[in-house]
């Protein structure tokens, strides 16, 4: 409802709002990502490479450790959430989310979403180590 109301103004003032969207492709099929509008999710959308490999880790996520080190977003929260994507600064990891979970007393700063959250049947039942490909583009919101 918000997304729509903004992009309602943004027409009648004849500006468009662009998102940073990454695509991964696992099994060859395309999930798409809608990042958040903050430099955390900006810096590893710049930075991240064209492909990663990733471990599950505790039966609700797999995670990677970066290669660079991202922005940490001051806006944090215990509370990960299936088919979100995080960045956890104290293992400097991009992590995947499947399965809703609290990591209390951990944080991560959320960096966005899966448009398609089917990806977390894929993941839960996906090997211990996988490999994407991710592409990147901007998006119309």
């Amino acid at each position: 409802m918000k997304k729509a109301f903004v992009a309602i103004l943004m027409t009648l003032f004849g500006t468009t709002a662009m998102a940073n969207v990454m695509k991964i492709y696992i099994d060859n099929h395309e999930y798409e990502i809608l990042l958040d509008d903050n430099k955390t999710a900006k810096d590893i959308f710049e930075n991240i490479a064209d492909t990663i490999s990733l471990e599950k880790y505790a039966g609700h996520e797999y995670t990677t450790r970066l290669d660079f080190e991202p922005y940490e977003h001051n806006e944090q929260t215990p509370n990960l959430i299936a088919g979100h994507i995080y960045y956890w600064a104290p293992g400097n990891a991009f992590v995947i989310n499947y399965a809703d979970t609290n990591i209390a007393p951990y944080v991560s700063v959320h960096v966005g979403e899966f448009s398609d959250k089917s990806i977390c049947d894929v993941l839960k039942n996906a090997d211990d180590n996988i490999e994407i490909k991710i592409t990147k583009g901007e998006t119309n919101e």
